[in-house]
C-alpha cells in the first residue's frame, strides 16, 4: 500500500451552504413601507409609507433618491404605475378622523404632484389602473362600508360603486375583514377575495370578478371563511384566474370571452398559506416563481407544483441600527432584472437579486 505525504493529500471538507442571494437596503422612509412598485419599463423604483413621503428611485442607481413630501396629514398606502411608465397613483388615509382621501398623480420624470378629481372615498387601501390606464379602480370606505368604486382618470365620472363584500350578511357585529385583489395583465378584470367574521357565526368568501365595463360577477361563495387567513388571487394570463386557499388547494377559473363568463376549471392541491393580517399581500409572480412575503421571510413557490425552493431571511447587515429581522409588507419584481423591491416595517426597501449571491 503506498502512503501519500500529508502534504499532498486533499483533505475532505464539508461542502459550504448556498449562499444567500444579494440584498442591498435602501433608506429613505422614516416608518412602515406599505406600498413598492417598478414602472414597466424598469427605470424606475416607487415607494410610499405612512411616514407620508412617496420616494421614486432609478433602478440603475436607486441610492439617488427623490422625495416626496413628507405630507404632515398623509399616510400613504398604496401605489399604482401607468402601462407607459410616465406616471404613479398614490394614495392612503388622512390623520383626520371621516376625511375623503385624494388620490394624487405622480410623474415620475419630474416627481410633480396633481391631485385627482375622482369620487370620494375615505381610507383608501388598494389602487388599479385599468383598461389601459384609462379607468381607475380603488377600494376605500364609503358610508362605513368597504367599497371598491370605478372612475376614468382624465374626466372623473363615476362608473360605479359596489360593496366588497356581496350578499347578505348574517346578524351579529362584524369584528373582521380580509379582502385580497390581483389585476390581470390586460388590466380589464379585478379580482376580489373579501370575508367578514360577525360574532355569531363565520361567513363564506365571497370571490368574485370586477370587469371594466362596470359589470360585478360573483363566481363562488362556497368556500369557508377563516379567521386570521386570507385567499389569494392570482392571474397566471388574462383569461386564467387562480385563488390560493388557506385549506391547501388552488382553484382554477377560466375566462369565454364569447359569454364574458368566469367557468370553474379544475382544482389542484397546494400546500396550506397559513397567511394572516397585517401581512398579507398579493402573490409576486416572476417566471415560473411566484413569490410570497410572509412575515420576515421571503419565501419563492414553484409556480407549477407550489414546493418552497427558496427561503430568504431579511436581515439588515452587522453594525446597522437595528440589525433585528422586519415584517415584509410588501413585494414587487422590477421588470427585465432579475430583481425584487421588498418594503419593510422599518421603513427600508430591500433589493434582493435572486440570480447573484453574496460572497
Amino acid at each position: 500500500m503506498r502512503l501519500i505525504p500529508l502534504r499532498h493529500a486533499r483533505l475532505w471538507e464539508p461542502p459550504e451552504p448556498p449562499a444567500a442571494p444579494a440584498v442591498v437596503y435602501l433608506d429613505g422612509h422614516t416608518d412602515i413601507v406599505r406600498a413598492v412598485s417598478a414602472s414597466p419599463d424598469g427605470k424606475y423604483l416607487v415607494s410610499a409609507g405612512t411616514d407620508g413621503r412617496v420616494i421614486i428611485r432609478p433602478v440603475e442607481r436607486p441610492n439617488e433618491a427623490r422625495v416626496i413630501g413628507p405630507s404632515a396629514n398623509m399616510r400613504y398606502e398604496c401605489l399604482a404605475i401607468s402601462r407607459d411608465s410616465q406616471f404613479a397613483l398614490a394614495s392612503g388615509h388622512l390623520n383626520f378622523v371621516g376625511s375623503n382621501s385624494p388620490i394624487e398623480k405622480i410623474s415620475l420624470a419630474d416627481g410633480r404632484v396633481e391631485q385627482l378629481k375622482l369620487p370620494e372615498a375615505s381610507h383608501v387601501w388598494h389602487l388599479f389602473l385599468c383598461d389601459n390606464d384609462s379607468k381607475v379602480a380603488y377600494v376605500g370606505r364609503f358610508a362605513n362600508e368597504e367599497t371598491i368604486r370605478l372612475a376614468e382618470l382624465a374626466t372623473g365620472r363615476d362608473l360605479g360603486r359596489w360593496p366588497v363584500f356581496v350578499g347578505a350578511v348574517p346578524a351579529g357585529k362584524v369584528v373582521f375583514y380580509s379582502h385580497t385583489y390581483a389585476l390581470s395583465p390586460d388590466g380589464r378584470h379585478v379580482a376580489i377575495a373579501a370575508g367578514k367574521s360577525p360574532v355569531s357565526r363565520l361567513v363564506p368568501y365571497k370571490l368574485s370578478v370586477l370587469e371594466m365595463d362596470g359589470n360585478r360577477r360573483l363566481i363562488s361563495e362556497r368556500d369557508p371563511f377563516q379567521q386570521g387567513r386570507a385567499v389569494l388571487p392570482h392571474f397566471p394570463d388574462a383569461n386564467t384566474l387562480d385563488f390560493y386557499l388557506p385549506s391547501g388547494t388552488v382553484r382554477r377559473w377560466t375566462y369565454s370571452p364569447d359569454g364574458g363568463v368566469w367557468l370553474e376549471h379544475d382544482t389542484r392541491p397546494f400546500p396550506p398559506l397559513r397567511i394572516g393580517e397585517p401581512f398579507t399581500r398579493p402573490l409576486t409572480p416572476t417566471g415560473d416563481t411566484i413569490w410570497l412575503g410572509l412575515d420576515h421571510l421571503l419565501i419563492g413557490l414553484d409556480a407549477a407544483t407550489g414546493r418552497a425552493t427558496t427561503t430568504i431571511l431579511l436581515r439588515p447587515p452587522p453594525g446597522s441600527e437595528s440589525n433585528a429581522a422586519q415584517p415584509i409588507t410588501a413585494v414587487t419584481p422590477i421588470p427585465h432584472t432579475t430583481q425584487l423591491a421588498v418594503g419593510l416595517w422599518n421603513g427600508r426597501v430591500a433589493i434582493v437579486d435572486t440570480a447573484r449571491r453574496q460572497p
